[in-house]
């Protein structure tokens, strides 16, 4: 059995905030890809990469390659 890779659910929040600050729903995407609804509220939670890694190539196809910026 292979290993899964995981990050703290911090490293999503700037996601969450960009969708919030642009009218997205973000808690509906966040299920979506696999995610808490509101990493917010419980920081130092563990999460799937592979989940943070799925919302954010959805968000790059939907927004475009300038989401960040």
């Amino acid at each position: 059995m292979g290993s899964i890779p995981l990050v703290r659910a911090a490293g999503v929040i700037p996601l969450e905030m960009w969708l919030e600050a642009n009218g997205r729903p973000s808690s509906d995407l966040l299920f979506a890809a696999g995610l808490p609804a509101y990493p917010s509220k419980v920081p130092e939670r563990l999460v799937a990469l592979h989940a943070y890694m799925r919302l954010a190539g959805r968000l790059a196809e939907e927004e475009g390659p300038d989401l960040m910026m």
